[in-house]
């Protein structure tokens, strides 16, 4: 059985923090995951987390994706502003970025390997 994530355990404290802070600002995100290399190797370089929202409440919050995805001003501005407050509360280098399912599942497709943040059996963290 493989390791779950490569980041310390205290630092998971804090991402799944973080996790709960994006749920609690969007509560109709079907999830908020730490997924990429820091799930899969010690050298990792940053912490990939993503909010996957249906496409229907992608589109309501953010308009329609863009190729590429950057010159979606909202969207832009919402990434770059939470990649920030992800590291400043974390201490960790996170690449935040808010994902339509269709185009996450598609991209990954099996989802790909994603550990849940923000959520525990209770509720939010």
């Amino acid at each position: 059985m493989g390791r779950g994530s490569y980041v310390s355990w205290d630092k998971m404290v804090e991402l799944h923090r973080f996790g709960a802070y994006v749920i609690d600002v969007f509560p109709d995100a079907l999830g908020v995951y730490q997924v990429g290399s820091s799930l899969q190797r010690a050298d990792y370089r940053d912490v990939d987390v993503r909010a996957i929202f249906r496409d229907e409440d992608f589109e309501r919050l953010f308009g329609p994706l863009t190729d590429p995805r950057y010159q979606n001003a909202r969207w832009n501005a919402h990434c770059i502003a939470w990649t920030h407050f992800g590291q400043s509360i974390t201490g960790l280098l996170i690449d935040f970025q808010i994902d339509q399912m269709t185009w996450a599942n598609e991209l990954y497709p099996g989802a790909g390997k994603r550990n849940a943040l923000g959520r525990h059996p209770g509720g939010p963290a």
